[in-house]
């Protein structure tokens, strides 16, 4: 972890929000055109698992942030460069664990149009938030996050 000046990444929405929205989009749709794809038996056990790997992703991740003294909130400046923990792995894994959970209501739901969706809501943000944000973090952390992008990917 390096402290270093705050900064703020000009994210244009708070990431739970762009996938709840999306979320929120493909049930609509589902409920006009259901396309359900699992059986029962897959569908609660594979619902499960993704949702499961979510919390366990997310509670570390909030976790290392929390203790190196920086601020999850997009909105916030970040203090610390926190690269331990999840962060070993990716340079995103909270936004990895908002993808798994996503995937995980789409297969509780067995819908083929809420999974659709998602290509789309990992476009938005990789552009809207992920992008704006490793600017921030160069800018602030310079040569440390240099260095951290050549060793960690941005997804796995």
């Amino acid at each position: 972890m390096t402290e270093q000046a705050p900064g703020r990444s000009g994210v244009i929405a708070p990431p739970p929000a762009i996938f709840l929205g999306v979320l929120a989009l493909g049930l609509a749709l589902d409920y006009l055109w259901p396309l359900p794809l699992l059986p029962r038996t897959v569908q609660y056990v594979l619902a499960t698992a993704l949702i499961a790997v979510w919390l366990w992703i997310t509670v570390r991740a909030f976790v290392k942030m929390r203790r190196a003294g920086t601020s999850p909130d997009v909105y916030k400046p970040t203090s610390k460069l926190v690269t331990s923990g999840p962060f070993r792995y990716s340079r995103n894994p909270l936004y990895l664990g908002l993808i798994r959970l996503y995937a995980g209501i789409s297969s509780a739901v067995d819908s083929v149009v809420v999974l659709v969706l998602l290509p789309p809501a990992i476009a938005v943000q990789y552009y809207g938030l992920i992008v704006r944000e490793e600017g921030c973090l160069e800018r602030a952390f310079g040569e440390d996050y240099r260095r951290y992008t050549a060793c960690v990917q941005r997804w796995l």
